[in-house]
């Protein structure tokens, strides 16, 4: 009776167990594919959707490799050419010059280049965002591992092409943030005009490189 109820004891936990570990496998299959793939994206266009604390907008964003950038926003525009930033805030007809990468915000461009890093992946089922099957992976950061002060991210990973459709972040600056691309090309050749940026006429201009 007892090799019985072993057996049985076996038979019920063992695929429970074998589950687990798929679901583990899994996700670190797909979070090592999705970072190989973005290493080798040398460049890209990508138009998104924004959704927040701070109201909804659309957005694009030309990146290559050399952290250079193009973020363009209805309220503002961030240029990166690398070394040197420039952020134009429309409303103020302001520009401020910085060092890249220097003193300021999270930004779209961090978001959709960053993950999934370091963080740790779970895989929490799948979806269907505009249309494709995604997975649904859960990231969270350990102090060391975040970028800026995201404490968490959802990230729905495309299953045919291990590219993101839709980021939602978590994070004391920004809240909560949900990213949802609605076209992208990569690995093409961008202009390096588009990495450089001449403020408008009569602009209040704030150089802190100086």
């Amino acid at each position: 009776m007892q090799r019985i109820l072993g057996l049985l004891t076996i038979a019920f936990f063992f695929p429970l167990a074998l589950q687990a570990h798929m679901l583990k496998d899994d996700v670190e299959n797909i979070v090592k594919k999705t970072k190989e793939l973005y290493s080798k994206t040398t460049s890209a266009k990508i138009t998104f959707s924004q959704s927040g604390s701070t109201g909804t907008a659309t957005g694009r964003l030309e990146y290559s490799s050399g952290n250079k950038f193009r973020l363009t926003l209805p309220s503002q525009t961030i240029v990166s050419n690398g070394t040197k930033s420039w952020t134009y805030i429309k409303e103020r007809n302001q520009v401020v010059i910085n060092k890249a990468a220097s003193g300021r915000q999270v930004t779209p461009n961090d978001i959709l280049r960053s993950f999934p890093g370091d963080y740790s992946s779970t895989l929490d089922g799948s979806t269907t965002v505009n249309g494709k099957s995604c997975w649904i992976v859960q990231c969270t950061a350990s102090d060391s591992s975040r970028v800026g002060d995201i404490s968490s991210a959802t990230l729905y990973i495309d299953k045919s092409t291990y590219r993101f459709r839709k980021i939602t972040v978590n994070s004391a600056s920004l809240g909560t943030m949900t990213l949802t691309i609605t076209s992208a090309n990569y690995n093409k050749t961008i202009s390096s005009s588009r990495f450089t940026f001449t403020p408008p006429k009569g602009a209040n201009i704030i150089d802190l490189t100086k």
